[in-house]
Order: C-alpha cells, then sequence, then structure tokens
C-alpha cells in the first residue's frame, strides 16, 4: 500500500507543473499590421502590431511581411530571420542583433 501513495503523492505533486504553460505554436511566417495588437498571433488574419512580437512568435530563419505603412520600431533579433516590408512605405527602424548564431 505504500507504494500506492507514493505514486499518488507523485502524481498530485507533478500535475501542476504539466498545467502550468500551455503550447503555443510559432509561426513560419509572421505578420505585421499599423492596426494589428500584440495579443494577436501575428498571422495573417491577426496581425501583430509590433515587430518585437512578431519575431518572438516567429521561427528562426522564418519571415514578418508588413501589411501596411505603420511605423514599426525596432526589435531584438535574437535569431536569423527576415524582415520584409516590400511593397509599403513602412519604416521599420532601430534594430538590435543579439547573438552570436544571428546572421
Amino acid at each position: 500500500m505504500p507504494r500506492a501513495i507514493s505514486a499518488f503523492a507523485f502524481a498530485v505533486l507533478c500535475l501542476p507543473a504539466l498545467a502550468a504553460a500551455p503550447a503555443q505554436a510559432l509561426n513560419v511566417k509572421s505578420f505585421v499590421s499599423s492596426t494589428g495588437s500584440d495579443m494577436n498571433n501575428c498571422t495573417f488574419a491577426a496581425p501583430c502590431r509590433t515587430l518585437q512580437r512578431a519575431h518572438d512568435q516567429t521561427f528562426a530563419v522564418g519571415q514578418i511581411a508588413c501589411l501596411d505603412s505603420g511605423e514599426f520600431f525596432g526589435a531584438v533579433i535574437s535569431k536569423s530571420i527576415t524582415i520584409d516590408c516590400a511593397g509599403t512605405s513602412a519604416t521599420p527602424t532601430g534594430f538590435t542583433v543579439n547573438g552570436a548564431t544571428s546572421w
């Protein structure tokens, strides 16, 4: 019987750790818009407002695309990523590249 109590106690102790943070998928391509929100997940249908949020929601070697001509202030870039604002007059400025693996 002591083993059943020990297994139960182990399960009770581990359960909060499993439920602590929900899994969140990253995007291969994320989107920013001057009308977006950083509460969004940076998809085409639900773009982010800032480049930092889009960067954080995008896989390494992914892409961030500007949907309109907003002012998109910088981000701390810590992975290899493409920021593409072609076709807009967006002004992404103020980047810091941080990391030995950034290229």
